[in-house]
């Protein structure tokens, strides 16, 4: 199995193999950019679970999130989610979402772990020898770019890996292997995928979802020449309000920004989002989830949070 590993390495076929080997390897200035065959989350890097805790139960119910790693998906099902429907517009986050989907019900959590944090055994060959020839072939072609190239600082973000030594901060699937156990009789085996652009989600999917995670897109939306107040009403009237109209069920929330460490003027915009804003049918309320901070240095003080959007139908 290994020795075939090895020989399929120079065997690529598909023309958007190709495509993918070629941009990887022209992105390294793409680092801070949502795109297209852009570099990839291999794991979140909000403190997805503690804000979580603070939404409606999610027993029962449909869900659409952006797709990235894959873990704000992962953690809707250990939460009793229904169904979770995942966009992204990185084609290539489709191949995270496969790789670990894949290697979470056919792998050891023991293993599942050494392929990711160790750093001596950081995406070693043969821990996925065993399922190799089960990957798609784009996930193939994503594996022999990063094995032939030795590609880490163009394809990965550099922040999966930084979770300060806490495991309260790490996915929940990650930190205990009860939960890793759990999750792998859970996970469907494959997810509706759908690559757009955040502006085009209405109508690139179809039906109404109880809540909708939006991660951080709404900080890199816009140019810098807007205000943050600019911004905000931007967002509302191009991407919130029509979701809530189009995508939302009655009481629907849509989770749409997670900020880091919050400073004092994001702070200060706070109270001017949390209100409730009458949008034709529907009257829409903001809030914010405070959340312990996710931030990557040890001795920082701060909060994050999770800045919300409640939908109610007017009566």
């Amino acid at each position: 199995m290994t020795y075939k590993f090895y020989v399929q390495q120079y065997t690529v076929t598909m023309i958007d193999a190709l495509k993918s080997r070629i941009a990887l390897l022209h992105l390294k200035n793409s680092q801070n950019h949502f795109v297209d065959y852009g570099p990839v989350y291999l794991f979140t890097t909000e403190n997805i679970g503690a804000y979580m805790d603070y939404l409606p139960n999610m027993r029962g119910q449909n869900i659409l999130s952006v797709c990235a790693s894959g873990d704000h998906a992962f953690e809707c099902l250990l939460r009793g989610a229904n169904k979770v429907d995942l966009f992204d517009i990185n084609c290539l986050q489709q191949y995270v979402l496969e790789l670990k989907v894949k290697m979470i019900k056919n792998l050891s959590y023991p293993d599942f772990n050494k392929f990711f944090f160790d750093k001596r055994n950081f995406f070693n060959k043969n821990i996925i020898a065993p399922i190799f020839d089960d990957f798609s072939q784009g996930l193939q072609s994503f594996l022999r770019t990063y094995y032939l190239y030795d590609a880490y600082n163009v394809m990965f973000r550099p922040t999966h890996n930084e979770y300060n030594g806490s495991k309260s901060l790490k996915p929940s699937y990650v930190a205990n292997a009860d939960t890793y156990e759990q999750l792998k009789e859970l996970l469907p085996v494959k997810f509706k995928f759908s690559k757009c652009e955040l502006s085009k989600l209405c109508k690139k999917t179809s039906g109404r979802y109880d809540l909708i995670l939006l991660s951080n897109i709404f900080g890199f939306k816009y140019p810098d020449v807007y205000t943050l107040e600019e911004q905000i009403d931007k967002y509302y009237h191009e991407i919130l309000k029509p979701l809530g109209h189009n995508r939302l069920t009655e009481d629907g929330h849509i989770c749409w920004h997670y900020t880091w460490n919050i400073d004092a003027y994001t702070l200060n915009c706070i109270p001017q989002i949390t209100q409730t804003l009458k949008s034709d049918k529907y009257l829409h309320k903001f809030g914010a989830i405070p959340v312990p901070c996710f931030t990557r240095k040890k001795d920082a003080p701060g909060t994050d949070y999770c800045l919300t959007m409640r939908q109610q139908r007017t009566r």
